[in-house]
């Protein structure tokens, strides 16, 4: 084996390294964004879910939808 070879080895082990870091910092922050869509999604809903209830007292007698309120708080 002569060092040409090795010097080849040692780049084509870094270009791997080098590629399951970028692979696994892509899939971290896809990840990251896919949480933070949910995230945002979840916390519209509970804002949706404020506004709806504050406004409850200034119409007249009106049906509400219990159960659509609960589901919105339901944070698991």
């Amino acid at each position: 084996m002569s060092p040409e070879d090795s010097t080849d080895n040692s780049r084509a082990e870094q270009n791997f390294k080098d590629t399951l870091g970028w692979l696994a910092t892509t899939t971290m922050v896809d990840r990251l964004l896919y949480d933070i869509k949910n995230s945002i999604t979840r916390i519209s809903d509970l804002v949706s879910a404020v506004k709806s209830y504050s406004y409850v007292d200034q119409t007249p007698l009106q049906n509400v939808d219990i159960h659509k309120g609960i589901e919105y708080l339901d944070l698991g």
